[in-house]
């Protein structure tokens, strides 16, 4: 009988875990500050995946913030045909939020990194 709980347990628990995890797609376009106000000049979203306690202290004008956590479930508030360009704190959940969207279909995504860089 402990055998079987043991199985049960673990299917249930793994079959959970593996189908919240998200598709991770290529890396997009590293982007410089220049390019990403041009982008965004011409229409593109400005995505901010910082913390939304991090949104509020500082963030870009104009930009939405959808943390990098919340991303895979809010992928619907956004345009996969729109351009997007990401930005963080320091580049590394700007990375992860950016192969998120690649790995969800969109297909102009732009990674500007840090925040500092625009």
């Amino acid at each position: 009988m402990k055998g079987l709980v043991f199985v049960f347990v673990l299917v249930v628990g793994c079959g959970g875990a593996a189908s919240e995890a998200p598709v991770l797609g290529a890396p997009a376009e590293q982007v410089s500050g220049r390019r990403a106000r041009e982008l965004v000049h011409e229409g593109a979203v400005l995505l901010d995946v910082r913390s939304s306690f991090e949104y509020a202290l500082n963030h870009l004008d104009g930009a939405v913030n959808i943390p990098v956590d919340d991303l895979p479930s809010r992928l619907g508030e956004l345009d996969p045909r729109a351009d997007v360009v990401v930005y963080c704190l320091s580049g590394h959940r700007s990375e992860q939020a950016a192969r998120v969207l690649t790995g969800a279909g969109f297909d102009h995504v732009h990674d500007l990194g840090s925040i500092a860089n625009y």
